[in-house]
């Protein structure tokens, strides 16, 4: 059986926004009829069930969804060079060190992973910092120091999830 991947508000935010084609949750507020604030509110509270029920349903879907909503995000988005340089930071931490992309497909996961690993670390700024993205170096700083440390549970879950695909064991 398909396990549904998109699990975390933001994820869903992101479906939803590739399935609307909302390249800002601006866009995606006006195409749902909401205030951008309340988009804003479902990246803490979740979205709303009569939101989440117009997410596509496979698992194809889903992830193609995520994948391109993130793309779009991150890098149609000025600004966003410190949310992707955070991203990588993390990932740099720990055992992905030492992982070697010596496939195709190993290739694929690790580029999932740091999409992933760049949605905690946009939903941290979100939340956290209160901005779109990070706009100084302090910011980018404050938000490294929250992804090892507040989001270090929701980073170490998405790691997890990536691990085996990467042929990696995480404690």
């Amino acid at each position: 059986m398909a396990v549904n991947m998109v699990t975390s508000p933001a994820d869903q935010i992101a479906a939803l926004r590739i399935t609307f084609e909302a390249a800002t949750d601006m866009e995606l507020a006006e195409k749902l009829g909401v205030v951008r604030s309340a988009v804003a509110q479902w990246r803490s509270r979740g979205v709303p069930k009569k939101y989440a029920a117009l997410i596509p349903k496979t698992d194809a879907e889903i992830a193609n969804a995520v994948d391109t909503a993130l793309r779009i995000n991150l890098f149609h988005k000025p600004g966003n060079s410190f949310i992707v340089a955070s991203a990588s930071v993390i990932l740099h931490d720990g055992p992905l060190s030492e992982c070697r992309l010596d496939t195709p497909e190993k290739a694929r996961a690790f580029e999932r992973l740091m999409l992933r690993i760049a949605s905690v670390a946009i939903n941290a700024t979100n939340i956290e910092l209160m901005k779109e993205t990070c706009e100084t170096q302090e910011d980018y700083l404050h938000l490294v120091h929250l992804l090892r440390t507040k989001y270090a549970d929701q980073v170490a879950n998405v790691i997890a999830k990536f691990a085996p695909a990467l042929g990696l064991s995480v404690r």
